[in-house]
């Protein structure tokens, strides 16, 4: 089986019409997931150079916008989830949850979810299952094992594991020591690494370290702000070529 490729993208940043293109060149032979932030006015647990690409994206978020682009995701075979914050729809949950569910995502990603909501998680995860939506479980290395058990036990979709405190944040990490306990602790499910790759050595290496797969999303945002496409998909080849060595 092969190596999953993820691509994560602040929704629209810069402008709809930038990153359209730029979405609209991804094919399932290279990308396996899409990941779309939905802007929030504070990103808290986002790294210096995502959190950046949150303000100008607000101003031209429109949820219209993003169905049709999940819509056109999906019908080249391109599994779409949402990166969001409970806190931005914690006054209304079910109201949020089911908005993302309509827009046509397969699951979400809730960063804050086991940090700032994990006494009423159960809230969170009920409303999701009568949603038919995947919770992504996220975890990083400070994530503690007993929490890790009890969230892989109430969920069955791939996990991302976040190397990195937050995206764009480069700390000293052993990606073995990482890898080899995240694997012992979840056994066969799938293990996204995301959180502090930024170039094709780093991909390597977390491939190295036993990831099924992994997750990028900041190396991208100097292309985005050039509106360059081309290269994108050059790094975007890049990237499977080095996968597929695994």
């Amino acid at each position: 089986m092969r190596k999953k490729l993820a691509v994560y993208f602040t929704f629209p940043f810069p402008d709809y019409a930038t990153i359209r293109p730029f979405l609209a060149s991804i094919n399932s032979e290279l990308v396996d997931y899409v990941e779309l932030g939905i802007p929030v006015k504070n990103p808290y647990y986002d790294g210096p150079k995502i959190r950046t690409t949150h303000g100008s994206s607000i101003e031209h978020f429109k949820p219209d916008e993003m169905r049709k682009e999940i819509k056109e995701l999906r019908n080249k075979s391109l599994k779409t989830y949402a990166l969001t914050y409970l806190n931005s729809i914690e006054k209304d949950q079910e109201t949020g949850i089911k908005n993302l569910k309509d827009s046509g995502f397969e699951g979400v990603i809730f960063p804050d979810l086991l940090i700032d909501y994990y006494d009423t998680r159960e809230d969170t995860l009920r409303i999701m299952d009568q949603e038919n939506l995947s919770l992504i479980p996220f975890f990083t290395s400070s994530t503690p094992d007993g929490v890790v058990h009890a969230m892989l036990e109430r969920t069955s979709s791939w996990v991302y594991h976040g190397i990195q405190p937050s995206t764009g944040v480069n700390v000293p990490v052993d990606t073995e020591k990482t890898g080899e306990r995240i694997r012992r602790i979840s056994g066969s499910r799938e293990i996204i690494f995301g959180f502090g790759i930024s170039n094709t050595e780093d991909a390597r290496r977390v491939m190295e370290s036993g990831a099924d797969g992994i997750a990028i999303g900041s190396m991208f945002i100097d292309y985005l702000k050039r509106g360059d496409v081309e290269g994108f998909k050059k790094v975007l080849k890049e990237l499977r070529g080095v996968m597929d060595e695994f």
